[in-house]
C-alpha cells in the first residue's frame, strides 16, 4: 500500500471537500462500503474551522481526533452511533459490543 494522507483545512465553512463542517464537528474522514463488503477509504482528514478554534491548552484534544480519524481511514472503524463519550461508549459496549469493537473512539479513548 503506497498510499499517502493529505490533510484539507476548512477554515472557511462546509463548502466543497468542507460538505460535512457544522458546528461542533473538530474533522472528519470519508469512506464508501461496497456491495462485497470492502471498505474504501479516501485519505484526506479534513479539519473543520471548530479545530482550529481549539486553545492552546487543548493541543491534547487535537492530537487524539487526529488520532480517532487516522483509525477511520486505516481500518473498518465506524463512529457507533455517533456519540463520542466515554460514558456512551461504556453503554455502546454493554447493548451492542459488536458495534462497540468497531468504533473509532473506543480505539482513541484506549490510545489514551
Amino acid at each position: 500500500m503506497d498510499k499517502s494522507w493529505d490533510p484539507v483545512c476548512c477554515n472557511n465553512g462546509k463548502s466543497g471537500t468542507c460538505w460535512a463542517c457544522s458546528s461542533g464537528t473538530l474533522a472528519f474522514v470519508t469512506s464508501y462500503s461496497w456491495s462485497d463488503g470492502t471498505k474504501q477509504s479516501v485519505t484526506w482528514v479534513r479539519t473543520c474551522p471548530d479545530f482550529w478554534s481549539l486553545g492552546n491548552d487543548a493541543k491534547l484534544t487535537a492530537g487524539f481526533v487526529l488520532y480517532h480519524e487516522l483509525v477511520h481511514i486505516m481500518s473498518g472503524a465506524g463512529d457507533g452511533y455517533g456519540n463520542y463519550s466515554k460514558s456512551a461508549g461504556v453503554k455502546l459496549a454493554a447493548n451492542d459490543s459488536a458495534v462497540a469493537r468497531l468504533q473509532a473512539n473506543n480505539y482513541m479513548l484506549y490510545a489514551m
